[in-house]
Parts: structure tokens; sequence; C-alpha cells
């Protein structure tokens, strides 16, 4: 999660179970999301409590200077001062900051509808309600603004799945402006009331399906759960949900804010909006299926390797992950295989058959260099000649063995430098590819799009 400023307020805090001692203290929010707040004084009135030095703490509940009321929650101690005779403060971390509501100890915490926005999310849409108007003549311009119909399809497991558009209209106009803005945020709807962590899971791959779209690391900038059980009267007996702002270290994250031009991006919602619904159900079906292969990507993307040779093996394991998990052929059948190890074991002295079961206990498996052939033959005439095809291979290969053992043998063959971060695209463009394929583009499409779309195009021919 990524926040425009970092939040610091002065509040009172408690225990939901310990509400008459009230600690005064400081919450702060970092641009992250990440979540602390010092108090001073101690949680705890008995000898037991604090001579306790268990880091977790449970849950805390909140008032913050402008009124609104929290609740802190997974909480732990960073660091703990107890001082007799003088003042004590400790540091508190949060796990989740609930900004618009009060939880009990214990109750949980559930939501019927969950909002959220990410950064990049109106780039690429590309679906604006705004349009300008020039009169040369008369040397004068008319804005005009009809909000864009929301774009709603269904998800798997009863989940309603929308993006929806609000704005801001200007107020009483100044001298020299006049401001319109529109931002798009999606909205997940269940019948029932789910667990946060529901909600929180089907975000992470909904935000990393808009990083693999947009190809680049985009952040959520905002989070917002309603429940049908917690609302609040808005006049004429009317009520409505109250909502209930969640912050919290969400990832993927970048050091810096992402900056997105739609000819960078490997393609935008125009490509795919009518088939939007099972693009998206396919996506976190094959996600479930494969969510290694996919965490092993996205990590080499959001920079959590620091050097280049991590990100490498990043990317050459998944795809060895991503093919593992999609397909089941072995060097031969399974009764034929295993009949060849009671064979060669009964021929192996018994001190040490437990060593050699162990040896061939993955020897039926396709090698590294038959798993990377067989993803690139759907993609032969992108990767060039049938040598090149080739040379790349070996080079993944030779390299990933050498990254792994560190063999001298092999530090001749192995890429560095610039030959390294070449290898790296390929792979990266590699999983592209096949990320089309498995939210169901067909293949025209995908060679299409690998022709015209510069970005991925020179990954490739790098």
């Amino acid at each position: 999660m990524r926040l425009s400023e970092p939040i610091e307020k002065s509040g009172y805090f408690w225990l939901p179970a310990k509400p008459d001692n009230r600690l005064p203290g400081i919450l702060r929010v970092s641009e992250t999301g990440e979540t602390n707040v010092e108090v001073i004084g101690i949680f705890g009135d008995t000898l037991a409590e604090l001579n306790d030095s268990t880091p977790e703490i449970g849950r805390i509940v909140g008032v913050i200077e402008n009124g609104d009321i929290i609740t802190l929650d997974h909480c732990f101690y960073r660091n703990r001062n107890i001082s007799f005779g003088g003042i004590s403060k400790s540091t508190i971390h949060a796990n989740f900051l609930l900004r618009g509501v009060q939880y009990d100890e214990g109750e949980p915490v559930t939501f019927s509808r969950f909002r959220f926005s990410v950064e990049g999310l109106d780039e690429w849409l590309s679906v604006s309600g705004l349009s300008v108007e020039h009169n040369c003549s008369e040397r004068s311009a008319s804005i005009h603004f009809n909000p864009p119909k929301e774009i709603a399809v269904q998800l798997a497991d009863g989940i309603g799945f929308s993006v929806t558009f609000c704005w801001t209209l200007p107020g009483i106009p100044i001298v020299t402006e006049a401001k319109i803005t529109q931002k798009a945020y999606i909205t997940l709807k269940s019948e029932s009331l789910r667990p946060l962590e529901d909600f929180l899971a089907l975000v992470f791959k909904l935000n990393n399906f808009l990083c693999f779209a947009t190809d680049e690391t985009v952040s959520l900038d905002s989070a917002t759960g309603f429940s049908h059980e917690i609302t609040r009267e808005v006049g004429n007996g009317e009520k409505r949900e109250v909502p209930i702002a969640v912050y919290y270290e969400s990832t993927p994250v970048s050091e810096g804010r992402p900056k997105l031009h739609w000819h960078n991006m490997l393609f935008r919602y125009g490509y795919i909006a009518n088939q939007l619904e099972p693009i998206l159900n396919s996506w976190l079906t094959n996600y479930e299926i494969s969510a290694p292969a996919f965490n092993l990507y996205f990590a080499s993307k959001s920079g959590a390797h620091k050097y280049l040779e991590g990100r490498f093996l990043s990317l050459a394991q998944g795809i060895e992950t991503l093919h593992r998990r999609n397909s089941h052929e072995t060097h031969m059948l399974d009764e034929e295989f295993d009949q060849l190890v009671v064979t060669i074991v009964e021929g192996c002295p018994s001190v040490r058959r437990e060593w050699l079961l162990k040896k061939l206990e993955y020897a039926n498996e396709l090698p590294l260099r038959k798993r990377i052939k067989q993803m690139l033959e759907p993609f032969e005439s992108i990767y060039g000649s049938s040598k090149e095809r080739k040379q790349f291979i070996g080079k993944v290969i030779d390299t990933r063995n050498y990254l792994t053992h560190y063999d001298p043998k092999l530090e001749q063959q192995a890429a560095n430098g610039e030959t390294l971060w070449k290898l790296c695209m390929k792979l990266e463009a590699l999983f592209q590819l096949h990320f089309l394929r498995l939210i169901g583009l067909d293949a025209e499409f995908i060679r299409k799009l690998a022709n015209e779309n510069h970005a991925l195009r020179s990954k490739v021919e790098t």
C-alpha cells in the first residue's frame, strides 16, 4: 500500500477488555501502510501482566484527535520500557489499522463489500467521462463530464467484481481555475459476510493482475471495507454502511511511484473488455494452481532481489515451477518407473538403499532443459531460429547450475553482466507470454501482441 502522505495523530488507546485503562499516545502510519502506536504507560495492571515477556498483544482500540474511532489488530510490542517510579513508554506494531470502527476482543472482522484502488488503474482502463470542445473563432473552450458506466462481472465463489468511477466537481469557481477529477475504484461484493483475510487474498491476486497487464509494479493506494451489520443513521430513518478504511503493508510495492505510459503496458483494458469476466476468472484459477511460480515472477519484477543473480534464479525457478504445475509429463509411465526403481534397488547393497532411493525420488521428472524447450514451443517464431533458441536454453541451464552450485568448471559458461540481464529479460517475456495463454487469449492474439508491443518485443530481442 502506498499512501499520498503519512498519517500522524495523537489519541487515547486501550485494550477492548479494559476500557478504563486508557493510555495517551501517537498513532503513526507510514506511506507504505506500516502502522505503529507509541503509548505512554502500560497495558496491564497486574504483576503477572507486567512481567509477561510475550510480544503479542492482540487487539487495541482507540480514538484519535479528529474524533475517529479505530481498531489496531494483530498487534505486538516492538519496544516495551517499564519504569517503576518513572515514565513507561512502549512502541506497538499493528498489522492492520481499521479506521471508523471499534471491534471487541475476539470479534471477527468481516465485510460484505470491499472497495480499493490501485496505482495506474485509471491509465490502464483509459475510460474517461471528460470531453473538451474548442471554439477557435471565439477563443473559448467547454469542458463536459458524463460519469462513465460501471463495469461489472461475476467472479467465482459468489463474488461480484465491479469498477466504479468517483468524481469531484468544481465548487465555487475561483478566478483562474475550475477542476473536475475522476478516479476509478474496484469493488468486491459478497452476499454473505466474509473475513477480511478472504478479501485481502483476492485483492492481492487482482493487484498482481494489474501489475502483469501494465508491466509495472503498481500498489494499492486505498482500501475500504463495508459491512451490512455496521451502519449509521443518515436521516429520514435511512441507514448506510459505515466506510471502514483499512491500512496495512500490502505487497507488491516498489521503491518509488511508477510512471505509467500506455505504450509501455503489456495490454490495456480496451484489448480485453469483451472478455474481462473469463480472463479474470482464469487468472484467479491459475494463480491457485501455480501460486509459487506467479509469486516468483512478481518478486523478480518488484525489486525484491537486490542483485541480478537473485532475479535470474527467481525467474528460472519460476519458469520450471510454472511448467511443473501445468504438466504431468514424465520420462516414462509411473508403473514402468516404479518397477525400474525396484529392480535398481534390489541390486544395491542394503546399507546404501536409503541413499539411492532419495537420489531416485525425482529421477522420473523432466529436466529443466526439456521444460524450457517445451515452454518455448508455442512461441518459436517469437524467439528466433532453432539455433538461437538452443543457445538461449543452454545459457539458462549453465547459468542456473553455476549460480546454484558455484562449480568452478561452469563459471566460464555462465552468463554475467549485460548477458545475464538479457537472459532475465527473455525469461520475463516467456513468463508474460504464458500468462497471456493461461488467461485464455488465443495464439493469434498473442503473436500479434508480441509483434506490436514494443516493450515485450524488446525483451525477446535483447
